[in-house]
C-alpha cells in the first residue's frame, strides 16, 4: 500500500509538496496479506534487532498496536511507546529515502498532530541518525546476540551445564528425533502447543498473547517463509521452535518445550543452532530481549551471548 503523495528518494529530493498531505500518511495495521510487502524492506534492514523483522513485527502486532505505511519506496511503522503510556513512537525508517528526507516527513506527521517525534528501538550503533535528541535507554529491549557455533556445539568450559543438560535428555529419551518443521506436522504441533498452555504458570498478558500469536503463526505456517524445527521423544513432541532469517542472522522468534522433561529446552536450542548453521550457513542468532524477565535474562546470559544489542528511544525537539 503506497502513500497517495508518494515522495521521491533522490538525495536531496525538495518535499516541500508534501506539505499539503503532511497529516495523511495511510498507517494501517499490519495483517497477513502485508506481510509481503513488510518482508521486501526488511529483508535488507542493516540493524540486526528482531524489531526488523518480520516474525518481530507481527507476533507483538496487537500487543504494541504496530501499524505501517509505506512512502516514497520506505517503509515506516509506528505502535505504542513502551515508555510513555498513551504515546506513540516510530521505527527508524527503511527503505530508498534517505534518513534526513524520512524524518522530516515523520516531523510533519506528528507535528500536524500537536505531538512530539518520538523514534524508539534504535540499536546502539545506529544513534548517530539521531544526533541531538533526548536519548533514553529501553533497558529491557536489547536483543541477545550469539556466536551460532556457540549454540551449535556448546563447547568449552563455559557450556559445561548445557552440555550436561543435553546429554540428561539423549540419556533419558535414546529414541529422541529432531526435524524441521514442516506443514505436515503443524497439527501435532498445535496439540503440543495447547498442553503447553495448559501447563504453563506463567498467565500474564503478555504470555497469554504469545501464544495467541504463535498459534496464529503456525496456522497459516507456509506464508512466512520461517525455517523451524521439532523435537520428539517416544513418538512425541517434546519441544519445537521457530526462527526467521536475514542475511547471516537467524532470529529465534519460538521456543517451547516440555517443562517436564530435563534438558528439552537446551537441546532443542543446541540441535536448531547446528541445523541452522550447516543449512543455511547462519553465523549469528539473536534470540532477542528478555523484557525485564529475571528468570529468562538468568537464561539467556547462561548462554554466554556475543553482546546485548541495546536499543534506545529518541525524543527529536
Amino acid at each position: 500500500m503506497d502513500c497517495k503523495c508518494t515522495v521521491k528518494s533522490n538525495q536531496g529530493q525538495d518535499i516541500s509538496h508534501y506539505t499539503e498531505c503532511k497529516d495523511s500518511l495511510p498507517f494501517k495495521k499490519i495483517g497477513i496479506d502485508d506481510i509481503q510487502i513488510i518482508r521486501g524492506f526488511l529483508k535488507e534492514q542493516p540493524f540486526g534487532i528482531c524489531d526488523f523483522t518480520v516474525g518481530g513485527l507481527y507476533m507483538w502486532t496487537e500487543y504494541f498496536n504496530y501499524e505501517y505505511c509505506v512512502a516514497g519506496g520506505t517503509l515506516f511503522i509506528k505502535g505504542d511507546d513502551v515508555l510513555a503510556e498513551g504515546k506513540t513512537s516510530f521505527a527508524l525508517p527503511v527503505g530508498a529515502m534517505p534518513f534526513s528526507e524520512a524524518l522530516e516527513l515523520l516531523k510533519r506527521y506528528a507535528d500536524g498532530r500537536n505531538e512530539e517525534l518520538s523514534l524508539s528501538e534504535i540499536p546502539e550503533d545506529f544513534l548517530s541518525y539521531v544526533d541531538g535528541a533526548e536519548i533514553t535507554e529501553l533497558a529491557d529491549w536489547g536483543d541477545y546476540m550469539y556466536l551460532a557455533e556457540d549454540l551449535a556445539t556448546l563447547t568449552g568450559h563455559r557450556y559445561n551445564k548445557k552440555r550436561n543438560k543435553v546429554n540428561i535428555f539423549k540419556k533419558e529419551n535414546e529414541d529422541y528425533l529432531y526435524k524441521p518443521l514442516t506443514e505436515e506436522t503443524i497439527p501435532q504441533i498445535l496439540s503440543f502447543l495447547d498442553g503447553f498452555e495448559k501447563r504453563s504458570d506463567d498467565k500474564s498478558s503478555m504470555a497469554v498473547y504469545e501464544i495467541i500469536q504463535t498459534r496464529r503463526i503456525l496456522e497459516s505456517y507456509g506464508i512466512w517463509d520461517f525455517v523451524g524445527g521439532v523435537l520428539y521423544a517416544g513418538g512425541e513432541i517434546k519441544a519445537f521452535t521457530v526462527g526467521e532469517i536475514i542475511k547471516d542472522i537467524l532470529y529465534v522468534h519460538i521456543e517451547k518445550a516440555d517443562i517436564g522433561s530435563d534438558g528439552a529446552y537446551q537441546m532443542i536450542n543446541y540441535l536448531f543452532a547446528g541445523d541452522m548453521t550447516r543449512s543455511y550457513g547462519v553465523k549469528y542468532i539473536n534470540r532477542e530481549e528478555d523484557v525485564g524477565d529475571l528468570g529468562l535474562r538468568q537464561s539467556k546470559l547462561s548462554y554466554q551471548p556475543l553482546r546485548i544489542i541495546k536499543k534506545f528511544k529518541a525524543v527529536i525537539k
